[in-house]
Parts: C-alpha cells; structure tokens; sequence
C-alpha cells in the first residue's frame, strides 16, 4: 500500500538528518561517502533521485516479570526457587531497571542475554537429568 504522505515523511526526516536526499548517483556516493562507480554498479547505473534513510534496528520485546537465580531458576517471591522451572531471554529479565540488580538492558544486549541465558538454562537442566 502506498504511503500518501511519503514526501512529507521524508522531508521531515531531512530535516534532523535521517534522510539524505540526492539527485543522482554522483550526488549520493559523496553523501555516502561511498565509491561512486560501485554504487552505480549496485544501483545498475539508474540516474534519478535517490533518498538514503538511517535505519537502526530495535529488537521490543514486553519483560516477562520472573525473577530469576544464577542458574536461571525462577523464584518465589520470598526468593526460593522452583524446583525443574527455568526461564531465559526477556523472560528472565522480571527485576530489570530495580536498582542494585544485576540484569541486562533492552535492545541488543537483551537479544545476547537470550543466548546466554539459555546455555546457563540448558546446562542446569542437563545436569538435572544426570543426577536423576
């Protein structure tokens, strides 16, 4: 579906330099910084107008509230764990922005701490299944 307001979303964007505007390939290798004869080559040599957008990429996600032990165990509220229950990523991120607790923030780090908190999370139950 087309944007009807897409000249003016763009112009917008120029004015707080998210969007570079250019009039040919010429005029958005030097805003790019760029080699030209490559980005020709890129753009298959098509000389028109082009917009350049800055773009940032956000990973959102709601935070699942579940606090969580060093081995990723949720926690009772009066702060014991339950016994076989793990979680991991963002909804092991329950305490996050409570001063003096030590989780990770939002966006990038919040994908890594996924990862990580994973591991700690599979190494914990795998190590269940061997004492059983």
């Amino acid at each position: 579906m087309a944007v009807a307001d897409i000249d003016e979303i763009l112009a917008v964007g120029q004015q707080y330099n998210n969007v570079i505007k250019a009039d040919g390939i010429a005029a958005l290798a030097q805003a790019l910084n760029c080699d030209e004869a490559a980005l020709s080559a890129t753009l298959d040599g098509v000389e028109t107008s082009y917009y350049a957008v800055a773009c940032t990429s956000y990973a959102y996600g709601t935070v699942g509230g579940l606090d969580v032990d060093a081995n990723m165990n949720v926690l009772r509220e009066d702060g014991t764990p339950i016994p076989n229950l793990f979680a991991v990523g963002q909804d092991s991120e329950g305490v996050c922005n409570v001063d003096g607790k030590a989780y990770t923030p939002w966006g990038g780090q919040a994908q890594s701490w996924t990862f990580v908190s994973g591991q700690i999370a599979g190494e914990q139950a795998a190590q269940l299944t061997r004492e059983e």
